[in-house]
């Protein structure tokens, strides 16, 4: 066990410290919150898990915050102390840059014709492409489709339709 990484000696000291109701629980909650698909956690050990979740950039490298509320719901607060010193040590191994969900990729960010920010040309550590998008604010995807100003409120276009209706 010399050879592994301090993130995977934790991820050990977890997984041997969840009892199988915990793990049923650390199922259902990946899959309910949609961090990962039912067929992936079938038969994966805790520690497994992780790894999914850290190779779909959702445990990034400083910032363990999800098995740390994990941990925490289940009052297993000396592990959550444990992951949350793991974390600031990593952010502080990164020069003190907090990181986002999926800030390792290296591509640019645009943003698109439909009012989405695009990731282009990035790839992951692990040389995989990723591609990512998200609605942009004041776009039509917040409002349900209606067209929206800057301030998030109907257009005039959309109020004087209404009104001859």
């Amino acid at each position: 066990m010399a050879g592994l990484s301090k993130r995977n000696l934790l991820y050990n000291k977890v997984s041997d410290s969840l009892s199988r109701r915990h793990v049923k629980a650390l199922r259902a909650t990946l899959v309910k919150d949609g961090h990962l698909g039912a067929a992936k956690v079938e038969k994966a050990t805790p520690h497994e898990m992780f790894n999914m979740l850290e190779a779909d950039a959702k445990l990034p490298v400083g910032d363990l915050s999800l098995l740390s509320s994990f941990l925490r719901a289940r009052k297993k607060f000396d592990l959550v102390e444990e992951v949350e010193n793991l974390a600031r040590e990593e952010r502080e191994s990164l020069g003190g840059r907090g990181t986002k969900r999926g800030s390792n990729t290296t591509g640019s960010s645009k943003r698109t014709k439909g009012g989405y920010y695009a990731t282009d040309g990035g790839s992951s550590r692990d040389g995989r492409h990723q591609s990512t998008q998200q609605p942009a604010r004041g776009s039509a995807g917040h409002t349900g489709g209606r067209q929206t100003g800057r301030s998030g409120t109907a257009t005039a276009s959309t109020a004087s339709s209404k009104k001859g209706a």
